[in-house]
């Protein structure tokens, strides 16, 4: 019997074996000063996610604008990913699962782990285990610019708006207006289950924001 909990995986790893297939300049316009250099980690999905349960977390790429190298502990998951990209169709599920564990234990030591991914697990009564974590743009920009317009709606349709498909998630925190925006936009079916997180809404404001996302949890059905 079919588990209708669990997510279309065959369905992820078709989207996102395209999307690794691609190269960057597929999401950023030539003429545009955006660039790409390093592919970064485009989705962490953790083991007990479940459709229509669990919260999907949708970031922007580059997660830290003022930090122009990738660090150190991320250096696995560049790797993970190459081998994703690279691997036979019949170790493609296996590629997956590696690149989802050296994730988890990279996580950790991203800046806005405790600022905002720290939110999202309190509001929804979740774990790292049970959520799944996107970037609309899957490839580290040049000197970290904010991704242009093409990028984003690229990153959206063609990534994004299949995942979410294929995933199911019960709800959407989007961290950040660029983030919430490509909902908007893009995916404006979706608008209603998304819930912003401003990257503004740390520190002293954190609380406030903690109340926020945990009454949009609560009020979806």
């Amino acid at each position: 019997m079919t588990d209708k909990t669990r997510p279309d995986c065959v369905s992820v790893l078709a989207v996102l074996r395209d999307v690794a297939a691609r190269k960057p300049s597929f999401f950023f316009d030539k003429a545009g000063i955006v660039g790409a250099e390093t592919p970064a980690p485009w989705v962490y999905l953790g083991p007990k996610f479940s459709r229509r349960g669990s919260p999907l977390v949708l970031a922007q790429n580059p997660g830290v604008p003022d930090r122009n190298t990738p660090l150190e502990a991320d250096d696995p998951v560049y790797q993970a990913m190459a081998r994703f990209r690279d691997a036979p169709l019949e170790k493609l599920a296996a590629a997956f699962a590696e690149a989802n564990r050296v994730q988890k234990d990279a996580i950790s030591s991203w800046f806005i782990n405790d600022r905002f991914y720290e939110v999202a697990i309190k509001a929804s009564g979740s774990s790292l285990d049970d959520i799944a974590i996107l970037n609309v743009v899957p490839w580290r920009t040049r000197d970290n610019a904010r991704p242009d317009a093409n990028a984003c709606k690229v990153g959206m349709l063609h990534l994004v708006a299949p995942l979410l498909e294929a995933l199911e998630p019960r709800g959407i925190f989007a961290l950040g207006g660029f983030s919430y925006d490509g909902i908007v936009l893009h995916c404006p079916e979706w608008e209603k289950r998304t819930c912003l997180l401003p990257r503004r809404g740390h520190g002293s404001g954190r609380d406030d924001l903690l109340r926020k996302a945990r009454s949009f949890w609560e009020d979806l059905r």
